[in-house]
């Protein structure tokens, strides 16, 4: 099983996606600042699915 099959499997989607930025980094298809600010964008939306996520079991859960 390949690595990027593996990481699907868990189904961590954050973490495949983090893989095939480092890809294109080292394919040379992005430059170094490009690959940054795509970790950084990532991260941030990783956060914000995460948050909306919790709301969204706090107003299941108080429902």
């Amino acid at each position: 099983m390949s690595h990027w099959a593996f990481l699907a499997k868990r189904g961590s989607m954050f973490y495949l996606l983090l893989a095939l930025l480092y890809e294109d980094l080292v394919a040379g298809r992005m430059d170094q600042l490009q690959y940054e600010e795509n970790i950084v964008l990532l991260a941030l939306d990783h956060d914000r699915l995460k948050a909306e996520e919790s709301q969204a079991e706090h107003a299941k859960s108080a429902a």
